[in-house]
This record gives C-alpha cells, sequence and structure tokens, in this order.
C-alpha cells in the first residue's frame, strides 16, 4: 500500500550476513518494513541455505528464472545481479507493491542506527529524471 516500505535485495552467497542485514533493518529502520530477497545462486546447498533462513526470518525470497542467471565466470556474476533486479522489479515490485517505497540495498549494507527510509528518500523520484 501507499507508505509501504519494501526493502529488495539480491543475495548470492554468504548466507550469514543475510540475517546481519535483516536483524540490523528490522532494529534500525523507524518505519515498518518489508524484506524481498531475491536468491541469485544456482541450485544446491547455497540456495537451500538461503530459502530456510528466509523461513526462519519470515521473509519473502524469490528465485529469478534460470534463463536470467549464467554463472560461468565472474564476470557474469554484476550482469546478473541487474538481470535479477530487472527481473524482480519488473515482475514483482511495479505489480505487487505499486505504491511502496523501495530501496534496493546490497546485502552487505547495515544500518548501526535508527534511520528512516521515508526522510532518507522524500522529494526522490527517480522515475521522472
Amino acid at each position: 500500500g501507499e507508505g509501504e516500505v519494501l526493502i529488495v535485495t539480491v543475495v548470492f552467497n554468504q548466507v550469514e550476513m543475510l540475517a546481519y542485514q535483516v536483524d540490523a533493518l528490522r532494529q534500525h529502520v523507524t518505519e515498518r518494513i518489508q524484506v524481498l530477497v531475491v536468491i541469485n545462486s544456482p541450485w544446491g546447498p547455497l540456495r537451500e541455505a538461503f530459502l530456510t533462513l528466509c523461513a526462519a526470518l519470515d521473509i519473502r525470497a524469490v528465485i529469478p528464472p534460470e534463463d536470467s542467471r549464467d554463472m560461468s565466470d565472474g564476470s557474469q556474476i554484476s550482469r546478473n545481479h541487474s538481470a535479477a533486479l530487472n527481473w524482480v522489479w519488473k515482475t514483482i515490485v511495479l505489480s505487487e507493491y505499486p505504491k511502496a517505497i523501495v530501496a534496493i540495498f546490497d546485502p552487505d549494507l547495515f544500518p548501526l542506527g535508527p534511520v528512516s527510509l521515508v526522510e532518507r528518500l522524500r522529494g526522490v523520484d527517480r522515475v521522472n529524471e
């Protein structure tokens, strides 16, 4: 709904970092937030660990379609990060959170003290710039 704050984070590895990030967001962001995790890891134990953690933290996790990821070399990872963000924006954010305030966080970004994302983003309109 309007005024809702959605935080999107794309994860690839370092499962424990997501736990720290969610804890810091819940502790320090002054608004009520929803966290949407885009799991950009290939099939296997790493992806399963992210899914298990997201379930334990009661946060939504989504996995981009396989054809948006090619993990063949390191240079692909950053492009796939962008592809994952584009996919989640087009297929989930625009349709399910059309009036939300959306913040996209890298998985190693942690608030260290109280922060209002609404205040930080007030007046920012990147769609029309």
